[in-house]
């Protein structure tokens, strides 16, 4: 597949170079099986057996993140990056994207569909992904341990269309069964709609940097002003510690010269059941949500601290994996109270603004073709026609699931709509909030407003998320808020202050729900 795309690359200039995600068992979890694999002896599996060089293999996990130290030289986005193998445990189920993600090995055996889904999902859904009318490289590759294919194939798109992803039903299939889907051929937008939507710049928050404004970025300009030292880490101390659980976990991953560094262990007394409360290792567990292990040792110690003084060393040590987890919980709630608040200060203080700008950032403005396979099936709408007005003429089946097609079918027989565009995941148009994940809602709906003499053709413009019954959670709550902060912050006059041509054009963003999409889109149009 390397050699594919290295083909590829030299005619059309696309770089793209396939990964392997290796998926193996957490850490404290079936560990008394005999067939549990370890992180590590994967990686020394295929530096021994596969004859794979050691700069191309990765582990990436809670106590241990080799990617990290790519991060510098442009992470796995860079040209240069070497990486080909990933071996993680439970990033891609926690919401970790990774780019050029083509091959997914499961080395468990999951018996949870919904776990199955969310992994496979998360590979045919790439970040950045985009056909490239090579067959080999249009599609992503699962090999599956202890489960037999047509079982795993069932589950799979089962769960697609329990988790709202009836779009990709079609698209899984066996080895020997894949659907030829032709080459790639270019769509513009349609003429009657280009000068407008040349015209739409959307906004963004944006950060004051020296005497210029650019995009917010998560690690740098929220999460590196978070301050931890109001964090009271014992609100992880609220747990119910169990005397009965069976002492199995597995301690992997850390230098053991490290450790000799710190007065308060030694080396003798690591690989001892009671004494197995490894501080060095949970501040690494924590890493994810605290990036600062100084600081999660310090929240770890006085969290341990606490447990031991009401029980003994031993049901500490045997709730250890139990109090972390937990840990991990409340840490990363009191991360996100706390970046929220960053956040907010940063506008209070005009540090930050949610405004638009003319230059091309390439996510705030609408994208001027889509690459569409030429075999692939027209979406029709809810009463059986092509959908007429999409920013583009052609609208494929696999960029709508069954709620986004009844939304957009609505959309169009709304005299309101001058015209809607179906907004691409981890690709199009964003909004940075508080939190590392960036939003990318679903539709950009644009509409005129016949209760006032405009000559422009539309003067309303909506940012509208949907969310199936059963997706609906803290994430969507939080969403809602983001979202609700943008509505508020559109209505400023900064909004345009860089960009003229955005001027008498009311925004709003909204999260709707499936029970209620009908209603909330009525209101939307009475609403300015």
């Amino acid at each position: 597949m390397e050699q594919e795309a290295e083909r590829q690359r030299g005619v059309d200039n696309t770089y793209i170079r396939p990964i392997c995600v290796i998926q193996v068992e957490r850490t404290g979890r079936d560990q008394r099986k005999k067939d549990f694999i370890h992180a590590e002896e994967v990686k020394e599996y295929l530096l021994t057996h596969a004859d794979i060089q050691p700069e191309h293999i990765a582990i990436k996990s809670s106590e241990k993140d080799e990617l990290k130290e790519i991060d510098d030289v442009g992470g796995l986005m860079s040209e240069n990056c070497p990486i080909r193998f990933i071996i993680t445990k439970s990033a891609l189920q926690e919401g970790w994207d990774c780019p050029f993600a083509y091959v997914l090995a499961i080395l468990t055996n999951p018996s949870s569909k919904t776990a199955l889904t969310q992994l496979v999902g998360r590979i045919l859904r790439q970040p950045y992904a985009r056909k490239t009318g090579n067959q080999a490289l249009d599609e992503s590759y699962v090999y599956s341990f202890k489960r037999k294919g047509s079982d795993l194939l069932k589950d799979i798109r089962k769960g697609f269309g329990l988790e709202g992803l009836g779009d990709l039903q079609g698209m899984i299939a066996l080895d020997g069964q894949r659907p030829d889907l032709g080459p790639l051929e270019v769509h513009e937008v349609q003429a009657k709609y280009k000068h407008e939507a040349r015209r739409l710049i959307l906004p963004a928050f944006m950060i004051r940097d020296g005497s210029e404004w650019r995009p917010v970025h998560y690690e740098t300009d929220i999460l590196a002003r978070v301050p931890w030292g109001e964090i009271d880490p014992t609100v992880a101390c609220d747990l119910t510690l169990r005397k009965d659980v069976l002492h199995g976990r597995i301690r992997l991953g850390l230098d053991e010269n490290i450790l000799q560094d710190d007065p308060e262990f030694a080396v003798e007394s690591i690989h001892s059941a009671e004494e197995e409360l490894d501080y060095a290792f949970a501040a690494c567990h924590l890493v994810d949500v605290c990036p600062n292990p100084w600081r999660g040792n310090e929240m770890v110690r006085v969290v341990f601290e606490r447990y031991l003084a009401k029980h003994s060393r031993k049901v500490v040590s045997d709730n250890f994996v139990f109090i972390l987890e937990h840990m991990r919980e409340m840490i990363a709630k009191e991360r996100d109270r706390l970046a929220h608040g960053v956040f907010e200060e940063l506008l209070k203080n005009d540090t930050m603004r949610f405004m638009v700008v003319t230059e091309n950032w390439n996510f705030n403005r609408l994208p001027t073709e889509r690459k569409i396979p030429s075999k692939a099936r027209r979406a029709l709408s809810e009463n059986g026609t092509l959908f007429q007005m999409n920013l583009f003429e052609t609208v494929v089946e696999e960029d709508l699931n069954g709620l986004e097609n009844a939304v957009a079918s609505y959309m169009e027989d709304q005299e309101e709509l001058f015209f809607w565009f179906r907004n691409a995941p981890r690709k199009d148009y964003r909004v940075q909030g508080w939190k590392r994940e960036r939003i990318y809602a679903d539709f950009i709906f644009t509409l005129s407003d016949h209760t006032e003499v405009k000559e422009e053709p539309y003067s309303r413009i909506y940012v509208v998320e949907t969310k199936g019954t059963h997706l609906k959670n803290e994430d969507t709550d939080y969403k809602r808020s983001v979202f609700s902060r943008c509505t508020e912050l559109a209505k400023q006059s900064t909004l345009t202050e860089f960009a003229p041509e955005m001027k008498h054009k009311h925004m709003r963003f909204e999260v709707i729900a499936e029970e209620e999409w009908q209603t909330r889109l009525n209101q939307m149009f009475e609403t300015v």
